[in-house]
């Protein structure tokens, strides 16, 4: 498989905004004084309000899904293109959306993101996740749909600052070796939904001990057919307000009030089966 790496994905982003061609970027269509009507006017040259109008029209128009920070940008690739240096470039993002783009390496070009605050790779093909190269500067990060089966390289050195992270979707089996307060001091919200979690018990020790956590996603894992799921995390996690998209409420949590005390059956499981239509099948044969 070929190496594609989440900075070689971005660089090829950035190329298609077409910073340097027109409308944007400092070449010869650009008026380099305001206009005087007493003058006589080069028609091949722009006003800067022109050019920022056409920026906006249907034929020059960019995607700009995948950050917020596009159209700020492009407008000063107008108003100054001589302040677009890479170093600026770079600085200037606060969100980032890589989303199935195919990449399958994490790599240290990211660090120059100095301002980062949300990247989304979610639909791509990481097995792991670096920690040291991710911004600093991080806060939100969606690691949704890869194929991640642990999160040791990311909890060894994981952004300081983060308070959400979204990684539904994998492959994985068991969370308890990588989630320390220690690591992970401001994290609110954690998505684990649709993973392959199983032991209920380990997996509810370990998130609660996380100092901030407010808002936890367990859905579609094997931990949920445990009888007393809900009602076991609730009473271990009073520091709760969302479980599983869910808010919870003041009776909620009464309801199952040191239901964590009582002997559980850890090996027992219940779901349900719902057959909406049954058709072609013969009649009982009468008594």
């Amino acid at each position: 498989m070929a190496l594609n790496t989440a900075s070689a994905t971005f660089y090829n982003d950035l190329s298609l905004l077409k910073l340097n061609q027109f409308p944007c970027g400092s070449g010869p269509w650009r008026q380099l004084k305001e206009p005087n009507y007493l003058e006589e006017r080069n028609p091949q040259e722009e006003t800067l309000l022109s050019l920022q109008e056409l920026a906006r029209s249907e034929v020059w128009k960019i995607e700009e899904k995948w950050s917020d920070d596009i159209s700020s940008l492009r407008n000063l690739a107008i108003k100054k293109p001589k302040l677009l240096t890479e170093d600026f470039i770079f600085s200037h993002f606060k969100c980032l959306r890589l989303i199935d783009k195919g990449i399958n390496e994490l790599d240290s070009g990211l660090l120059k993101f100095k301002n980062l605050q949300e990247l989304s790779l979610t639909g791509n093909m990481l097995k792991t996740v670096a920690g040291v190269n991710l911004p600093r500067s991080l806060k939100v990060l969606q690691l949704y749909a890869n194929r991640i089966s642990d999160l040791e390289e990311l909890a060894s050195n994981p952004p300081p600052q983060l308070q959400h992270m979204g990684v539904g979707h994998n492959y994985l089996t068991n969370i308890t070796s990588y989630l320390r307060p220690s690591t992970w001091p401001f994290l609110l919200s954690l998505d684990l939904s649709y993973n392959n979690l199983a032991n209920l018990k380990e997996t509810v020790d370990c998130l609660v001990e996380l100092p901030k956590l407010r808002n936890v996603s367990l859905m579609r894992n094997p931990l949920m057919l445990v009888p007393a799921y809900n009602g076991y995390i609730l009473d271990r996690m009073p520091q709760l307000t969302i479980l599983d998209d869910v808010s919870i409420s003041l009776d909620d949590r009464l309801n199952f009030t040191k239901i964590s005390t009582l002997e559980l059956d850890w090996n027992a499981a219940i779901f349900s089966i719902t057959f909406p239509c049954v058709s072609n099948l013969r009649e009982p044969v009468p008594n």
